[in-house]
């Protein structure tokens, strides 16, 4: 795997928190209409670079994967982004389920699972039933 901004800094999260984050805020609304506002869903607070996020899914990707950086020629990036996600946690009561390296052990099995052409919906089934206990992969 390349990299070409390793010491970038991201906000990672795995797809279910945003979507999740969604439902529960509308769901919320729905109930107090004051409520309706802009809301960032953001990741568990942990600081992550693109370079750690690659050693994760290396190590849970197994079969010696490897990352290494090459820096290419494009136009200089910002090396960190975050976002805050108080606003939704203290008005809505929402709050994110999975760490990172949670995210990132599930997207690896959801994507083997896929390269031997399982079944996706189980496997589906099976990350949303552990995302909604907040259980591991």
């Amino acid at each position: 795997m390349i990299l070409r901004h390793p010491e970038g800094v991201r906000p990672y999260q795995h797809v279910l928190e945003p979507l999740t984050a969604y439902l529960w805020t509308a769901w919320k609304q729905w109930g107090a209409p004051e409520l309706a506002d802009c809301y960032n869903v953001a990741p568990k607070g942990e600081d992550i670079s693109n370079g750690e996020l690659a050693g994760l899914f290396c190590k849970y990707w197994g079969d010696g994967m490897k990352w290494q950086a090459k820096p290419a020629d494009f136009p200089r990036e910002q090396t960190v982004l975050r976002l805050n996600g108080e606003k939704i946690q203290e008005k809505l009561g929402w709050v994110p389920r999975w760490n990172v390296e949670q995210a990132v052990s599930a997207t690896v099995a959801w994507t083997k699972v896929w390269q031997r052409g399982g079944d996706l919906t189980e496997e589906m089934r099976r990350e949303a039933a552990a995302y909604e206990k907040g259980e591991w992969i």
